[in-house]
């Protein structure tokens, strides 16, 4: 009975620790792109652009694209900077030369805006869709939680003999 509450208990953590990732990743990365889908298509012009190296703390590099650009609406210009709603970081040098290689300084490009607020602007509207995965991971993450739940009930009122 006490392995099994202990096992019960390992699935309640695990499954803590694992809605707490998958809630940051949501609001880090899939809320910003779902909110970007409602962008309305505008047209940019590049000012400037450039790769930019960030080192993590176990001293691996990644990589992302920086931009900055003039969003045109209603006849003004505002300022932008981002390329995709979800910050874009690549372990892969070539990846980020890539999409860098796609913009030229001083041409326009299609791009999309937050009308209510045109400083809010993407050159890449979506990422790569992950609904499915999304779908996936809270399944997961809800089954875990439920059986660790479930699991800890039954343990703490002492029905594991009944069940």
């Amino acid at each position: 009975m006490e392995s099994t509450a202990r096992f019960g208990g390992c699935l309640l953590t695990v499954g803590i620790f694992l809605s707490i990732s998958v809630l940051f990743s949501f609001f880090y990365s899939y809320l910003p792109t779902q909110q970007a889908e409602h962008y309305i298509q505008g047209s940019c012009t590049i000012l400037s652009k450039k790769m930019v190296t960030n080192t993590d703390q176990d001293g691996s590099d990644t990589y992302s694209p920086s931009f900055t650009y003039k969003v045109w609406f209603d006849d003004h210009a505002y300022p932008g900077t981002e390329y995709e709603a979800a910050s874009y970081e690549s372990s892969h040098q070539n990846e980020v030369q890539a999409i860098l290689d796609k913009y030229t300084v001083g041409e326009r490009y299609p791009c999309w805006y937050n009308p209510a607020n045109p400083t809010e602007a993407v050159l890449q509207r979506t990422g790569p869709d992950t609904s499915f995965w999304w779908l996936v991971g809270i399944t997961v993450t809800l089954v875990l939680l439920g059986g660790a739940l479930l699991l800890y009930a039954r343990w703490y009122n002492g029905y594991w003999m009944l069940g």
